[in-house]
Parts: structure tokens; C-alpha cells; sequence
């Protein structure tokens, strides 16, 4: 039979334990976020598109679409951690997308949408 003394000792290494664990785990979650953005920005590009189901890959984007599902490399406070246009566009002109104003009548605004390749050839 246990003295309180040896419970006490034994919860006490059971909970150092825990917290060991949890922060290995913090350790290998930010060891895996970081090399996912040291992944060039065409390759990681290319996994996105690539993981998209066939009828999507040939629709025209937005920037924002690629913007909400990637990261950035560097991480600017107060700015979040999404990729920037300077970080996707080139990626994209680099993968074969290309660039298409659509004019939006007499308001001499437009939206821009990025034309995939497949889409292109037809």
C-alpha cells in the first residue's frame, strides 16, 4: 500500500509526464507547419490544384480563393499568416495560369480572375 506521500510523488511525475507530451507534440506541430512554408510557393500551388477534384481544376479563381488556402512564408503581425498576391501570382504565371480582367461596365472597375491552363485550351 501507497503512503500519500509516494500518490502524491507518483500523480506528480503522471502529470510532468502529460505536460512533456503535450509540449513535444506543440514542438513536431510547429516543426511541420515551418517546413511546409519553406516549400516553394509553385510546389505548394501545384499539391492544391493537384488535390482538387477534376471538374474544378479547369474553373477560373480569384486570388482571394488561393489566398484563404495558403499560408505565407513569413508570418507579419497584424496581418495574419495568408499568402500575399506577391507570393501567388508569379507562382501561378509560373504553373501556365494566366491573368484576365472582366470589365465591369461604366464604373471603369474590374475583377480579375486567374484562367487555368486546361482552361485555355478549349
Amino acid at each position: 500500500m501507497q503512503t500519500w506521500a509516494d500518490q502524491l510523488h507518483d500523480k506528480l511525475l503522471e502529470t510532468q509526464q502529460q505536460a512533456q507530451q503535450a509540449r513535444e507534440a506543440e514542438q513536431d506541430r510547429k516543426r511541420q507547419t515551418y517546413s511546409i512554408r519553406c516549400v516553394p510557393m509553385a510546389e505548394r500551388l501545384q499539391n492544391l490544384i493537384d488535390a482538387m477534384p477534376d471538374d474544378e481544376r479547369a474553373r477560373p479563381r480569384h486570388m482571394e480563393f488561393f489566398r484563404q488556402l495558403l499560408r505565407s512564408k513569413y508570418v507579419i503581425r497584424g496581418r495574419g499568416n495568408r499568402a500575399s498576391v506577391s507570393e501567388i501570382g508569379p507562382a501561378l504565371k509560373q504553373l501556365g495560369w494566366t491573368r484576365q480582367r472582366e470589365w465591369l461596365g461604366a464604373e471603369q472597375t474590374y475583377r480579375t480572375w486567374w484562367i487555368p491552363p486546361e482552361a485555355q485550351e478549349n
